[in-house]
């Protein structure tokens, strides 16, 4: 009879002490939780590499003729994904294919992507023209042509220079993101796009 005492005391001792281990594990499960939505609320938001357009705005209106010689409004969100807007011209030699092949190569990373290339030489790039050379880099690419006067109204609106310089056009090497909603969000130099972190960028837009 007192084994069968002892026996049962040393259950019950078992049973207790496997008891509190547990509630040991859970406490000790929630604080480690508690810890981390601590940290994630605490921890500061990675910057974007893009220069921030600050305070940001709605996407200038744009009323031009795309490389297809139809009639091209943009409508912010339609569909629903950031846009590229880039301002060059096809006789560029250097900074004009350097910045769309590297926005090629994002597009191909982030299909959702909108890419906009607006000349900045009108009198030249007509709508075959602008077709035949963004077809080069990416046939998804929309390009924009327009009288001298509503391309120049384009340039203010994105606060994009543009002059002529030689046999060519000095201009701002400037790739400019909207995010989903049509806000313009973000500036980039395109000879210095780094098109890992402009991807990571652009995705973060959309989170947003």
């Amino acid at each position: 009879m007192l084994h069968d005492v002892r026996a049962l005391d040393v259950k019950r001792a078992w049973i207790g002490t496997a008891a509190l281990a547990a509630v040991v594990a859970v406490i000790a499960g929630e604080i480690a939780w508690l810890s981390v939505l601590h940290a994630l609320q605490h921890t500061p938001l990675r910057p974007f590499t893009g220069q921030p357009i600050v305070p940001g705005r709605a996407v200038p209106a744009l009323r031009l003729e795309d490389d297809r010689g139809r009639p091209f409004v943009y409508r912010p969100g339609v569909p629903r994904a950031p846009a590229a807007f880039y301002f060059g011209y096809t006789r560029c030699r250097d900074a004009c294919p350097l910045a769309l092949a590297r926005l090629a190569r994002a597009h191909r990373a982030l299909p959702s992507l909108r890419v906009i290339f607006v000349t900045v030489d009108p009198a030249n790039d007509t709508a075959a023209a602008l077709h035949r050379y963004l077809a080069h880099f990416d046939a998804a690419f929309v390009g924009l042509t327009g009288s001298p006067k509503e391309i120049a109204a384009a340039q203010r609106a994105f606060e994009v220079a543009a002059s002529p310089e030689g046999r060519g056009i000095a201009h701002d090497d400037a790739v400019i993101v909207a995010d989903a909603t049509g806000r313009l969000a973000l500036r980039y130099r395109g000879a210095d796009l780094d098109v890992a972190a402009f991807v990571d960028d652009v995705q973060r837009l959309a989170r947003r």
